[in-house]
């Protein structure tokens, strides 16, 4: 097998592992790829060329007996070439390109072989000749192949180096200067640096740190974008360059403006500044937004949060219901800045303005969840819902978020009880039977358990309950816990009025794990309660009912407790 290829290049500094194989077919009177591997009886695979693949190390293994060298001499030849094509780079992950980037002026000597180097993004240029390396037939316009035809010409249109001839520049670019100066630590930082600019450059009214795993732009832009994302890392004036995206895009925003928007923290100004420059001068370069680009502002769940006055949580909620417009490319939500405003703008529209402080009976938009997950509505689902009814919301003076609209709480309150009915279509998490029942989950489990509710095994940690159990339990049964979640006294008093009362509770076989105060609804239940109520309003002053509410606050009370405190304090 050693005697297999006549032609037995050996490897060039810095050649790439696919240049030298594809040099290899070339002198052997070769065209494709693939063409070694037959020789060589080996399996076809791109991760041969990635040295630090196991597939790699099997197809030197192979290759090295067909010519005469040693898998060491290889593996020496080659353990450095991609140091830098994959680096767990904060922006982009895999910089170098697929397709062949190639220098005419290098590949038209006879001992010709390709750089690795060539395939990084950033290095757009020939070190040797100062010429721009192209990925595309300059006649043609085809993308380059990785076939033997490369070290000649163009396979598509014939058209041949030796023909061929592009205009040098004076020197480097600064960016690829700078890159073929440093080494180890320094030119990871300046390559981390460098790409992180690339993608804001790229993308100026992107609002989000993503990373990316290969550039998002193309080849032939990329002289141009490295340009300026080497202005952003070293000249002073870049730091305008964020604030003037922020005003442009306020531009077209009816309730954010800028003032609003500077609690968005904008990528460019998280850029490190670096002092690179070896020439004492900075480079003339200029840097000239794209205004034509849409000025949509992409921003996460969380910037768009932060803006509305909620959680995150709350802000997917609003998305899966369709209020709020958003993209889903991978497990995050983003949004659009506009999209964002226009729901804030729909909101302040059907809103009338207040003239004064809003009084207690009104409630934040921004608080809605507080409420609504007590009637099974995540947040996303009651704004629908007050949007669909059509209740009368008011607004401060200046809206910038959902804390300054409100809702009366009593129409809420009589809106979600009105509807609570339709909820019962899904199926229930056991977080969401915390909440409704106003308990902890070890008692949702264990009254799944007494009342024998039908589970779903989600996952091996997470069960949800089917929703005929809990329309059962709800009809027939009087949990205090939730009860007294919604009235003025507590749930102990009413607890041990009841038992001196004669009125049992259901009996509980895990009383060892759990107290639990369910009672079978009767007319003898009902009467004690009212009864109770009587007695324990009569004998509160209405200064320590008073006290009371100030500690408590609750959120919802019954129409009893309102009438009964309304009673006894609202003539003091």
């Amino acid at each position: 097998m050693h005697n297999r290829f006549p032609v037995r290049p050996r490897p060039q500094p810095k050649e790439s592992v696919i240049g030298y194989i594809l040099r290899l077919a070339h002198n052997n009177g070769l065209f494709p790829l693939s063409a070694i591997f037959t020789v060589i009886e080996h399996q076809f695979s791109l991760k041969c060329f990635d040295v630090t693949s196991h597939k790699f190390k099997a197809f030197i293994e192979r290759l090295a007996i067909t010519l005469c060298l040693t898998e060491q001499q290889l593996h020496e030849a080659f353990k450095d070439s991609q140091a830098y094509d994959y680096h767990p780079l904060t922006s982009v992950h895999k910089i170098i390109t697929d397709n062949p980037k190639i220098c005419g002026h290098c590949l038209k000597s006879e001992d010709a072989y390709l750089h690795q180097n060539w395939q990084l993004m950033h290095h757009t240029h020939c070190e040797t000749h100062l010429t721009p390396l192209i990925s595309q037939c300059p006649c043609c316009q085809a993308r380059l192949s990785w076939n033997a035809e490369l070290f000649e010409g163009c396979s598509g249109c014939g058209l041949r180096w030796s023909e061929y001839s592009e205009l040098p520049k004076r020197e480097l670019p600064h960016y690829q200067k700078i890159a073929q100066q440093l080494s180890g630590n320094d030119l990871a930082k300046y390559l981390n640096a460098l790409y992180a600019a690339a993608i804001c450059v790229h993308t100026p009214f992107n609002l989000l740190a993503e990373q990316h795993k290969t550039c998002p732009f193309s080849v032939a832009e990329a002289n141009t974008i490295f340009e300026k994302s080497y202005w952003l890392l070293t000249s002073a004036e870049s730091n305008k360059y964020a604030e003037t995206l922020m005003r442009e895009l306020a531009k077209p925003l009816d309730i954010f403006n800028e003032n609003t928007l500077k609690v968005l923290v904008h990528p460019i100004s998280k850029l490190p500044r670096l002092m690179f420059l070896d020439s004492g001068s900075a480079p003339n370069l200029t840097v000239e937004i794209n205004w034509q680009l849409p000025q949509t502002g992409i921003i996460s769940d969380g910037q768009a949060s932060v803006l509305l006055g909620i959680s995150r949580a709350e802000i997917n909620e609003l998305a899966r219901a369709n209020v709020v417009a958003h993209t889903k490319p991978k497990q995050t939500s983003f949004y659009q800045l506009k999209h964002v405003d226009q729901f804030m703008s729909d909101l302040r529209r059907h809103s009338i303005p207040l003239m004064d402080t809003p009084r207690p009976e009104f409630l934040r938009l921004s608080n809605v969840s507080k409420i609504s997950h007590k009637y099974l509505f995540n947040f996303g689902d009651a704004i629908k819902l007050i949007l669909e009814t059509g209740i009368t919301l008011c607004s401060a003076r200046n809206v910038k978020s959902l804390k300054d609209i409100y809702i009366e709480k009593m129409s809420l309150l009589n809106l979600l009880e009105k509807h609570e009915a339709s909820q019962f279509s899904r199926l229930f998490s056991t977080a969401e039977l915390t909440t409704y029942f106003c308990v902890q989950q070890v008692k949702v489990r264990l009254i799944a358990k007494i009342f024998h509710w039908k589970k779903i095994q989600v996952s091996r940690g997470c069960v949800q309950y089917h929703p005929t159990d809990i329309v059962a339990f709800v009809e027939g049964y009087v949990l205090l816990d939730k009860w007294c979640d919604q009235h003025f006294y507590p749930k102990s008093s009413l607890y041990k009025y009841l038992l001196d009362h004669n009125v049992e509770p259901l009996a509980n076989p895990y009383e060892d794990q759990s107290k639990l105060h369910i009672f079978k609804k009767s007319d003898a239940l009902f009467s004690t309660i009212t009864q109770f109520e009587r007695d324990w309003y009569k004998s509160k002053a209405p200064r320590q009912l008073k006290e009371r509410m100030n500690i408590i606050r609750p959120l919802i009370l019954s129409d009893s407790t309102n009438r009964f405190f309304a009673s006894r304090c609202c003539s003091t």
